[in-house]
């Protein structure tokens, strides 16, 4: 065997391993992300929703109204969505939303263009225009992870940088103390592998920012980053506790 065939070799042997080791880790990783569907569990508590939202900045992309549609259309085609969806327009001040919705009895789609036109102050205007995905599923939480790295795949094919939003919703009968809200979130922290970054604890006021080596999304904060948000709240007309799992952080009110 001459030393050209036997470099062939080698070289065709370490691709080889490169993408075994490469399936192998991203295999790792999502059972280490299946973890956060053990939630509910760990903190003892029933699901209500799970909310995926993704953004992304279009903005080299000037589209007509009939353009965005067909943008969405075509978005909601790789999506699996099929034709059974409405279109719709909102117009306010210097900002316009093409929506497509899909509603159901166990969940939502949203998927949106959102243009912003500013007066630069010397008679010019720029434009901003935003793609954003909102998903939500009632109860059933198993199919989160999944829908989510399909959004995920969709978006990079189309070659967007997206930013990406995790959130669950949890509820359990009663009032929990402060010490309680304490044991649950060491009880998760742990299981989720996480560290503490930040905290308010309070009666009335339970938020943690932490950060895990498990979740692959982060964001800067301080001099730290952080990729988990725990919130413990109170619904005093339906006496239950209600949590909030965030990745990275939780964007909505509560």
């Amino acid at each position: 065997m001459n030393r050209k065939k036997r470099w062939e070799i080698v070289i065709c042997l370490i691709l080889i391993w490169t993408a075994v080791i490469l399936q192998a880790y991203s295999l790792y990783r999502w059972d280490q992300e299946e973890k956060i569907l053990e939630t509910f569990d760990i903190l003892d508590s029933v699901p209500v929703e799970g909310c995926i939202e993704m953004s992304a900045s279009i903005n080299k992309l000037y589209l007509n109204q009939k353009e965005k549609k067909h943008v969405l259309e075509d978005l909601a085609d790789e999506l699996g969505l099929g034709k059974d969806y409405e279109i719709c327009q909102e117009n306010r001040e210097n900002t316009e939303r093409t929506i497509l919705k899909k509603e159901g009895d166990i969940g939502s789609v949203h998927l949106s263009i959102t243009t912003i036109e500013a007066d630069m102050g010397d008679g010019n205007r720029c434009q901003e225009q935003y793609l954003y995905i909102l998903y939500r599923s009632k109860k059933k939480m198993d199919t989160m992870l999944a829908y989510k790295e399909k959004i995920e795949k969709v978006m990079k094919d189309w070659n967007l940088s997206i930013y990406s939003n995790l959130t669950l919703e949890g509820e359990r009968t009663g009032r929990l103390s402060l010490a309680e809200q304490e044991e649950l979130t060491d009880r998760l922290f742990h299981y989720l592998e996480a560290k503490e970054v930040e905290a308010v604890k309070k009666k009335d006021l339970y938020t943690v920012y932490g950060y895990s080596d498990l979740l692959k999304d982060s964001v800067a904060y301080g001099d730290n980053e952080i990729n988990l948000n725990l919130v413990f709240t109170y619904d005093e007309e339906q006496d239950c506790t209600v949590f909030y799992l965030a990745m990275p952080y939780l964007r909505t009110d509560y």
